[in-house]
């Protein structure tokens, strides 16, 4: 296969939620027909509703700083696939995800599996297998979903985080804070440390509880030890252990996700890697992340951010409320399932314009379910005129409700995406 015979195959297995089946036997017979290359490296192993991926990132650009040979694996991409596997600052080339792929194919027949395995199966043992063979010294993964049935938890992590816990994918995970968290408590590993986000009290006790039963080390991040600096143009300066930090990426709830990184570099400079304070700080400071109130464009300024459920649309409309200028614009959509009224809710207040449209995703919500929500919102059917209205008298725009949606903007205005070098 080549590159464009491969991301057909991947796109052939069916969507990557519709179609995920939970459990561990396939992905685990899959590696095994690979050679178990997970083995071959250690793991840090991220779980949770929000933020994960920030934090993923957060720390992989530590990594890179303290010129430790990383891999990142994180998921949903934003604009294409091959942002989700990356080795030292840089995403897997098309020749090398071709060539990943037609490996895992080609194991699969001598696989000792019940079935054959999904999309997120099937990418995760790419990735797998591409960091053993790019020589990797530690690997930085973000769970899918969950964490307990998740493809990347065949790990043995040496730190396990937890980012903060909200209700989403109930369909998948359960109807409670505490069924959730019991899910993407599944990570955790006996006597092996664990860094938590603040959680709510629900989370806390399910969190205090598996750590206890398998004598594991729990520390649990105290946000009052954060000492904001006022931002500039809504990147934060903070301190935070006595570092002086300053983030490259925008909104107040990245200065958390940074805490949550710098609590992971220092326990593995614990576990002796070499990471210094100033590789903390070069580290947070050149982190960049797709889609997560990214700024796209200018003149009007217009935003992004891939945020699908309240908590998340919290700490967005925190972001719109404190720095960008009105009138407002609001492109939104978002995919079924989802807390649509809620997140709707919370945005209604702060835009003089709204625009709904349609998501090209098997998963996309009805444009019904998106007016019942926003009646007083303008429906369009296509992007860019869902854009040429937004930007229309409008100082701000931002575009939100879906990773999908973030995407689609960001491949008009910048299809390529940089980590950025932190060497």
């Amino acid at each position: 296969m080549n590159y464009r015979e491969a991301v057909r195959y991947l796109q052939d297995l069916g969507n990557e939620v519709l179609g995920m089946k939970f459990g561990l036997e396939t992905i685990r017979g899959l590696m095994q027909a690979l050679g178990n290359p997970q083995q071959q490296y250690p793991s840090v192993l991220i779980a949770g509703t929000n933020g994960k991926g920030s934090v993923a990132y957060f720390l992989n650009s530590i990594l890179q700083s303290a010129r430790i040979r990383s891999g990142l694996y994180t998921s949903p991409q934003v604009v294409c696939l091959q942002e989700r596997i990356v080795t030292e600052g840089r995403q897997i080339s098309a020749r090398q995800l071709a060539a990943g792929l037609n490996r895992v194919v080609q194991a699969i027949p001598s696989a000792p599996i019940p079935q054959p395995p999904t999309f997120f199966e099937t990418l995760t043992a790419l990735a797998f297998d591409h960091f053993a063979r790019q020589s990797i010294e530690l690997a930085v993964l973000e769970v899918g979903m969950g964490g307990r049935l998740d493809s990347t938890n065949v790990v043995e992590p040496l730190i396990s985080i937890l980012t903060p816990i909200g209700m989403d994918h109930r369909n998948f995970l359960g109807d409670t804070i505490e069924e959730i968290a019991g899910e993407k408590a599944g990570i955790l590993r006996r006597r092996t440390p664990i860094l938590s986000a603040p959680q709510q009290p629900q989370a806390r006790r399910v969190f205090q509880q598996r750590a206890a039963a398998l004598s594991a080390p729990l520390f649990e991040l105290d946000a009052g030890m954060i000492q904001e600096v006022n931002p500039d143009a809504g990147c934060y300066r903070f301190s935070y252990r006595g570092l002086a930090l300053e983030l490259g990426v925008q909104g107040a709830h990245q200065m958390e996700n940074a805490a949550l990184a710098v609590e992971a570099a220092l326990g593995l400079r614990r576990q002796e890697y070499a990471i210094s304070d100033r590789h903390i700080q070069r580290g947070i400071q050149r982190a960049r992340f797709p889609g997560r109130m990214e700024k796209v464009a200018s003149g009007p300024d217009i935003y992004i951010d891939g945020g699908h459920n309240r908590e998340a649309a919290e700490r967005v409309a925190e972001f719109v409320r404190r720095h960008m200028p009105q009138p407002r614009s609001l492109i939104f959509s978002m995919l079924v399932g989802k807390d649509i009224r809620g997140v709707a809710e919370l945005y209604r207040p702060l835009f003089d314009q709204i625009v709904l449209v349609p998501l090209d995703s098997p998963r996309a919500a009805r444009l019904e379910d998106l007016q019942s929500a926003l009646p007083e919102a303008q429906t369009v059917l296509d992007l860019p005129q869902a854009l040429s209205i937004a930007r229309s008298g409008a100082a701000a725009v931002l575009a939100s409700g879906s990773f999908t949606l973030a995407g689609a903007i960001r491949s008009r205005f910048q299809p390529e995406f940089s980590l950025g070098s932190s060497r």
